[in-house]
């Protein structure tokens, strides 16, 4: 698939390439903070999506595991709380 797309880099090396992005925005919001004087309030919002950003997709990839676990969760040992997370039903 890879020759037949005429790419150079792996399929995994572009799949990756839109998570660094965001930590790339997170870097520029940053920036634009320190240098800009009007519109602070909405770089400040826009800073906090893309500081939100990573943690979502971190919990739905956790939820995602324990989706159709039959056992009981007592069965794996101590549950830790590493952050609190989202919980949505998408009925």
């Amino acid at each position: 698939m890879q020759r037949k797309a005429m790419l150079d880099e792996r399929i995994a090396s572009y799949l990756i390439k839109p998570v660094q992005r965001i930590t790339k925005y997170q870097l520029l919001l940053k920036d634009l903070l320190t240098c800009c004087e009007e519109h602070t309030g909405e770089i400040k919002e826009a800073l906090e999506v893309m500081m939100n950003v990573p943690k979502k997709a971190n919990d739905a990839m956790h939820l995602s595991m324990l989706e159709g676990l039959e056992d009981s969760l007592q069965a794996y040992g101590e549950v830790l709380l590493q952050d609190n997370f989202t919980v949505w039903d998408p009925k």
